[in-house]
């Protein structure tokens, strides 16, 4: 099957069969190639075989696939029945070599379809290679259940999710949230937790405000991730517009402390941010001498916040009297932190204090855990819970390590920010770690699931990404990637992307840039589908932005993604190919030549900016000018003002309102930017292209155009 419409897999069979018809065929050659055309509707087999006549009178068929997981299924299995003995595949990707109007009128349907061609064997041959085929489909559907559809593991969607918000592609982490909705992943309230995260990644605050089940999100135990997000997008949408104390006291009664008064606990207010310690201090004066908590108020209250002026009197009145602490006192403490919230730092003090208490206090203490059912896990004794990613990469190759991708996970949010001090204490260990890994499928297959985690905490502080110390493990951590299963790895491309990103940025010697162009070679993979070329157009430019310590390698790397984009180039959407024009005559590869090419939706969406006004926002200015020179060659009329400001200014102020469409370059902004232009335009109306070069800009404003 090709399509999921099966209208339109019915309307491709006929049109494929009526063009048989008058074709002059054997009988038998045409009844086998009449039952591979079952293949274009049939839900049993995912691709369709496209019987096309070649200039012999004879058939070759043109595999039709409609994502590269359908390839990686195929293509073992294809090299063992109709290999070099009957036919021309190899097991590599071939674009057809000529288009007949039927598998033209299919491409146009769907420009991301995968085609590979196969010339079938001549001569006495030709009838048993059509029979080898249709035995290959028969035997594909009496396969073991164990090659069937099995559907991603939690894990690997989560961190599917988390892949897609390091990128700023958020239609693919909602795609994650209604996969996960869809096949009763998650309970319902970490699913809305997992929209709540995406709605404050891409800054949509009026989002969460406005979200159904805010007040039950409010009242749930949470991680302080999502604590702070929900505060945060209460603060932005009700109190930081207002200066006056008094006007704010105002907004906070009427419309946060509905959501915001069962969420001030003890435990809770020391993961609150300094940034929102501010409803904390606007509760403190709503209850005066009723708020039990002002010395933990105070510890996170910033010193020049005008709030204190109110609440002085009140910290004086209620000063810290220090209990005498006893091991029973602390695991009570901790206990009571790890009820009212998620959090592994919280549950590793817990086991700490825990391991402290003698027999009998363990006893009455288990007796009091055992009422709590988010509590049930931590009686177990397996293993030491980690604190820092140098000590979760040291557990990896432990066989009974179960919960190493929840600890990554909240690890990522939670462990000891990066710092230059941190980078050069845990580099050795984790790079060391990671060479063992090489070797080890298992450990490797853990370090993968969670690479946008590793990512995302490494990458966190934006003045410290990247770290140079931490070169050694960025290398690494592609090494494995290529290492890896493609099916696995092909999810989390954006982490790739970024970790090229913070090898190039460093300046690395020839032997590591030569390493880096290798893995990279590994992971595009023998051939390419027309959803990863601008991907690869990205990566290209990338690299070519950034000084090389051997041209040699760099161009052979170009041209090598020159011959993999030529054998799809007739497929390519509007935008595709004018990056790729574009782009390619800066680096000197030849253009692909074809006599034409394909339309698809793509091509007409242009036509919705003529004589409009884009904005574009990025710091790599060369990136920002080839996206309007690329945006231009396609629509004439349009007018297209690129900035690169690091900080707000009038002129970013006034693109950010008066553009009607703007783009943000995710990898390539600032925060303090990113934040103003969501200051004067709605974060709904921003586009984030994923990634930093004008291929990313150029695919995001048309995905955007498409579905305008």
């Amino acid at each position: 099957m090709i399509f999921d419409d099966n209208k339109l897999n019915e309307s491709a069979k006929t049109y494929v069969l009526e063009s048989l018809n008058e074709q002059r065929l054997s009988h038998k050659v045409y009844e086998n190639a009449v039952e591979l055309c079952e293949t274009i509707v049939s839900p049993d087999f995912p691709a369709a075989f496209i019987p096309i006549q070649n200039s012999s009178d004879c058939l070759d068929i043109v595999l039709v696939l409609p994502d590269l997981s359908s390839w990686y299924k195929l293509r073992p299995i294809l090299r063992s029945y109709c290999g070099q003995s009957f036919s021309s595949f190899d097991g590599e990707l071939i674009e057809p070599s000529y288009y007949t109007p039927p598998l033209e009128w299919i491409s146009k349907q769907n420009n991301e379809l995968i085609l590979c061609e196969i010339c079938l064997v001549r001569g006495e041959m030709h009838l048993a290679a059509l029979r080898i085929l249709n035995r290959l489909i028969v035997s594909y559907k009496l396969r073991p259940e164990v090659q069937t559809e099995i559907p991603l593991p939690i894990s690997f969607l989560l961190r599917n999710f988390e892949d897609a918000l390091l990128i700023g592609d958020k239609a693919k982490a909602s795609k994650v949230i209604e996969t996960i909705q869809r096949e009763f992943k998650l309970d319902r309230m970490n699913l809305k937790f997992m929209e709540i995260q995406m709605f404050a990644r891409f800054g949509e605050w009026s989002n969460i405000v406005k979200h159904a089940d805010l007040t039950d999100i409010a009242n749930a135990r949470k991680t302080p991730l999502i604590l702070n997000y929900i505060l945060t997008a209460l603060r932005k949408t009700y109190l930081d517009k207002h200066a006056d104390t008094d006007v704010q006291l105002i907004h906070y009664k009427q419309h946060v402390r509905t959501y915001t008064k069962n969420m001030f606990s003890i435990a809770s207010i020391a993961e609150i941010s300094p940034e929102n310690a501010s409803l904390v201090a606007l509760e403190a004066l709503v209850l005066g001498n009723e708020f039990t908590r002002f010395s933990e108020l105070d510890k996170i209250l910033p010193n020049d916040s005008a709030l204190r002026n109110s609440l002085d009197a009140y910290f004086e009145a209620h000063q810290v009297v220090k209990e005498a602490k006893t091991p029973k006192q602390d695991a009570l403490n901790a206990l009571s932190k790890l009820v009212k919230i998620d959090s592994k730092n919280a549950l590793r003090y817990f086991k700490t204090s825990f391991e402290k208490l003698g027999e009998a206090d363990r006893e009455a203490l288990l007796d009091v855990i055992s009422l709590f059912d988010e509590l049930d896990d931590i009686q177990d004794d397996s293993l030491a819970i980690p604190g820092g990613w140098d000590e979760w990469f040291e557990l990896l190759n432990k066989p009974n390590y179960h919960e190493y991708a929840d600890h990554a996970r909240a690890g990522a949010e939670q462990w000891e920010a990066l710092s230059k001090s941190l980078a050069r204490e845990i580099a050795p260990n984790i790079y060391n770690s990671i060479t063992t890994a090489i070797d080890n499928t298992d450990t490797r297959a853990r370090i993968i699931e969670c690479l946008p985690y590793i990512v995302k905490w490494l990458m966190a502080n934006e003045e410290l990404f990247p770290e140079h110390a931490l070169i050694e493990v960025y290398s690494g951590l592609l090494t494995l990637l290529a290492l890896h299963d493609p099916i696995g790895s092909t999810d989390i491309l954006g982490s790739a992307q970024i970790l090229v990103l913070a090898i190039i940025t460093s300046g690395v010697d020839v032997s590591t840039y030569k390493q880096l162009l290798e893995d990279l070679d590994v992971i595009v993979g023998e051939g390419i589908g027309i959803s990863q070329v601008y991907w690869l157009l990205d990566l290209v430019e990338m690299l070519y932005e950034h000084p090389t310590s051997d041209n040699e390698i760099r161009n052979s790397f170009f041209h090598k993604v020159g011959g993999k984009i030529t054998h799809v180039y007739r497929r390519l959407s509007e935008g595709q190919r004018q990056t790729v024009d574009i782009l390619f005559d800066e680096l000197g590869v030849n253009k692909p030549v074809v006599d034409s090419v394909i339309s698809t939706n793509g091509t007409d969406c242009w036509s919705k900016l003529e004589n409009k006004k884009i904005g574009i926002y990025t710091l790599t200015e060369n990136a920002g000018k080839r996206a309007a020179q690329m945006i231009k060659k396609i629509v004439p009329t349009v007018n297209v003002t690129v900035n690169s400001h690091h900080t707000g200014s009038d002129q970013l102020r006034a693109l950010s309102e008066n553009a009607d469409f703007f783009v943000v370059s995710w990898l390539s902004a600032k925060h303090a930017a990113t934040d103003f232009i969501r200051q004067h335009r709605s974060a709904e109306n921003i586009i984030y292209a994923q990634g930093k070069g004008a291929s990313s800009i150029i695919r995001s404003l048309e995905s955007a155009l498409i579905n305008v």
